[in-house]
């Protein structure tokens, strides 16, 4: 862990958001959030959640909802609502599908609308889509749908891995990473924020950048996640940059400062794929990846005020719930 932080892997991405040490206060990413409305759909999605017996997740929602609300904000509370709602299940299934085949099934089956045995989770997702669905046309939501339960994919065949002890050696790993990832999913989600970044207005121009936001989505995180991981052990030998650092028998700093100039080329290129004169949309776009990196570094389960005293975690200014 020294030796990546020493090999300015981590600097590189916090240069975006100006929060390095050393950066001039002006130039910081300062979010706007409003925590009495991040409260009160982490009222909401929790009594549901416990209200189906899906108990004991009051910090992820919360964290979930702030994620939401930095990244894609909106002045519409059921819009705002309905999008955290997704976000929260996402992050919920993929936790309970990990190393679980039969959740992934289910959850597959659901999206594929497979006959199965009733299921509270299922349904859920079907509830979390229908409150969605009044925000966008029918092309985007089957797309939308598409893309949430195409992660599970990932899920059953990473359970795979685990199960016959090959997820070092693998070639699937890397594969499994971009079903996983659940990239398109999240980054697509900005199209509710404005109608200029509306998917039936703006095919070509979500074409063009999906490659880049597969990377980027995955880069920063698998970049950000790796101090939480170093001190849980558990997570770092499970983390994709381990494996492939074993699998190609390359150093690990080696690669991850090449996955965080990967994730960072994927910053500029996204910027850049913006029409000329389109400010709002290169706007929107700025804000959700500078969003990305300071939630990562905001927030208490990446754990980067161990490394960083001075940061400041948003749970710090938050009522925690459940």
């Amino acid at each position: 862990m020294e030796r990546v932080l020493d090999a300015g892997c981590l600097r590189k991405l916090l240069r975006v958001i100006g929060t390095e040490p050393s950066a001039p206060a002006d130039l910081r990413y300062e979010p706007q959030v409003d925590l009495a409305s991040i409260d009160r759909e982490v009222a909401t999605i929790q009594a549901e959640m416990d209200a189906r017996g899906f108990i004991g997740k009051g910090r992820m929602v919360r964290t979930l909802v702030y994620m939401r609300a930095l990244m894609v904000p909106t002045d519409n509370p059921a819009l705002g609502l309905a999008i955290s709602r997704l976000w929260v299940l996402g992050t919920y299934c993929d936790d309970i599908s990990e190393y679980e085949p039969e959740n992934s099934l289910c959850l597959l089956k659901c999206g594929l609308n497979v006959k199965q045995p009733p299921s509270l989770l299922a349904d859920y997702c079907d509830l979390a889509f229908s409150e969605v669905a009044p925000f966008c046309d029918p092309g985007f939501l089957a797309l939308f749908k598409f893309y949430f339960y195409q992660g599970f994919v990932g899920t059953l065949f990473e359970a795979e891995q685990h199960r016959t002890g090959t997820q070092h050696i693998s070639n699937g790993s890397e594969y499994i990473r971009v079903m996983n990832g659940f990239c398109e999913f999240w980054f697509i989600t900005l199209q509710f924020s404005d109608p200029c970044l509306a998917f039936s207005e703006n095919k070509l121009f979500w074409l063009e950048i999906m490659d880049a936001i597969i990377i980027f989505v995955q880069t920063v995180n698998d970049v950000l996640s790796v101090y939480k991981e170093a001190v849980s052990e558990v997570d770092f030998a499970n983390s994709i940059l381990y494996k492939r650092s074993m699998k190609r028998q390359a150093p690990f700093v080696e690669v991850t400062q090449q996955a965080a100039d990967d994730g960072l080329a994927a910053y500029e290129f996204i910027l850049a794929a913006a029409p000329p004169g389109a400010e709002r949309m290169r706007s929107l776009l700025e804000n959700y990846m500078k969003g990305y990196i300071y939630f990562h570094m905001s927030c208490e389960r990446y754990g980067w005020k161990d490394v960083f005293p001075e940061l400041t975690y948003f749970e710090d200014a938050s009522v925690q719930v459940g």
